[in-house]
């Protein structure tokens, strides 16, 4: 969650509110794999947009791999010279 600016979205949805179903997720998770290519990026006044496409696989307990892949779009802010995820699209 720390990758994360307080206020973040995901989908339109808050990140703060799925916070505790994403903490369930991922002590589920037996393997992960997350690979992201960037593909562009915009500077804009108040944040970064960058376009990517992602690869994700993973596999929970007592389930077969899985995998989604598709574009992505990260819009990252400043935070202590480094940067946060304000808001992530993906299908």
């Amino acid at each position: 969650m720390g990758f994360f600016a307080k206020d973040a979205v995901e989908n339109d949805r808050s990140v703060k509110q799925m916070e505790t179903t994403c903490r369930d997720n991922f002590e589920r998770l037996d393997a992960l794999t997350y690979d992201i290519q960037v593909e562009g990026r915009l500077v804009e006044p108040e944040q970064i947009q960058v376009t990517r496409h992602y690869r994700l696989q993973w596999r929970s307990q007592r389930q077969d791999l899985q995998k989604r892949e598709g574009p992505i779009v990260l819009g990252l802010v400043p935070m202590k010279g480094s940067f946060q995820v304000k808001r992530l699209v993906y299908r």
